[in-house]
């Protein structure tokens, strides 16, 4: 083929000079009619400025007590869409291979058992990291129920359970010997999991957050990490008592923005502080003192990790999460003078500590440091039970 018809056909996969010239054409005359300085183009700018004229004007017209409404209005929105993304936030998927151990702590109270048994292996599981659970039997010379009696309540619960019993965690009951408070940090012989999660046989943590309480605990093993925090601090007026110290619950925590213990009602630790509580370097006039006063078992246990990790600078934890407390109403702090007994035990053991040496273990953690945005700014700092402010 030769040049000219070489060129020929190429011209015909592009489109012919006359149609070209005549687009053009086209768009320049739109432009024209449309662009901005042509009466279509102002005529469209003018209706913008009005529009926002108009807009301006209804925000200069409108009262006082309408503007307030709206900023409530866009206030509560805000509100609304920090604790969506902040709840979404906490359902964190368990991705490694590492589980923990719940020990459960029971005393007369069958029901609340066997409903906390069914709650941390049924409901939660392995799936949110569950690895075993553990159930401290402290009614001596009665014989405790069967595992399988506590997880087979009804038919439903028996079909559902029978189907995932290779996911669901075994269930170990432990008789103790003494009926006694120390009983329930005692070291146990089956326990292969680092982490250890104590708690009453009245708490329900949600599932989510007993899984963000487990990932806190991760990247703090030697602290403790859990959901009550407690504040131990000198009375507000010098002159009430010297060397007395005072038992603080949420409100104040909240008001003076720090904390010093987690109770252990609901709590993640490191297995080795069951050795040692029981050990012999812990004074057994501090677990007298707890068999004595039926009381103070988790201040002990504060003490003794605090003192514990003094050199690794490893404070308490605090994981705001969802509980259910079901025993708010008949539990040993609903008593009368309960503040004023738990500050005397946090007196007299803490005075344990300094007579041997070993000074006053408690640090003081600011409230708003803890966990993640979700404590920016202050007054999102919330508590993981509603009753807490009581």
């Amino acid at each position: 083929m030769n040049l000219s018809g070489r060129l020929r056909q190429r011209s015909g996969s592009y489109p012919a000079v006359g149609s070209v010239g005549a687009e053009s054409s086209n768009r320049l005359k739109r432009n024209s009619l449309e662009g901005p300085h042509s009466k279509r183009g102002k005529g469209r700018l003018l209706r913008r400025t009005l529009l926002l004229r108009n807009s301006h004007r209804r925000w200069i017209l409108m009262g006082i007590g309408q503007r307030v409404v709206l900023g409530i209005v866009v206030v509560f929105v805000f509100i609304a869409l920090m604790t969506f993304s902040d709840s979404t936030s906490q359902v964190i998927r368990h991705s490694g291979p590492k589980y923990f151990s719940v020990v459960i702590n029971t005393y007369k109270r069958p029901g609340m058992l066997r409903g906390a048994v069914q709650h941390y292996t049924h409901a939660c599981g392995r799936k949110y990291g569950v690895g075993h659970v553990f159930v401290v039997w402290a009614e001596v010379g009665k014989q405790p129920p069967k595992s399988d009696d506590l997880l087979l309540s009804s038919p439903s619960l028996r079909k559902s359970i029978g189907t995932e019993s290779s996911v669901r965690p075994n269930v170990t009951i432990i008789p103790v010997e003494k009926d006694s408070l120390n009983s329930r940090f005692l070291p146990i012989k089956d326990l292969s999991q680092q982490s250890v999660f104590i708690v009453d046989d009245d708490v329900r943590v949600d599932c989510p957050s007993l899984l963000k309480g487990y990932q806190a605990w991760q990247m703090n093993p030697s602290a403790m990490v859990g959901y009550y925090p407690r504040l131990a601090s000198p009375p507000l007026f010098e002159g009430t008592a010297a060397g007395k110290l005072v038992y603080h619950a949420w409100p104040i925590v909240y008001l003076r923005n720090k904390f010093n213990m987690i109770l252990t009602k609901a709590c993640f630790l490191h297995r080795t502080y069951l050795d040692l509580y029981s050990g012999d370097a812990h004074p057994q006039e501090i677990r007298d003192y707890v068999d004595a006063h039926r009381n103070c078992e988790d201040v002990a246990m504060a003490l003794l990790v605090a003192n514990a990790t003094k050199a690794q600078a490893s404070p308490p934890v605090y994981v705001r999460g969802s509980i259910s407390d079901k025993g708010l109403f008949n539990g040993i702090s609903t008593g009368g003078g309960h503040f004023g007994i738990r500050s005397n035990c946090l007196t007299d053991l803490a005075n344990i500590y300094l007579e041997r040496g070993w000074g006053y273990p408690l640090v003081d953690v600011p409230l708003t440091t803890v966990a993640s945005r979700s404590y920016f700014p202050r007054w999102r700092t919330q508590p993981s039970n509603l009753f807490e402010w009581l």
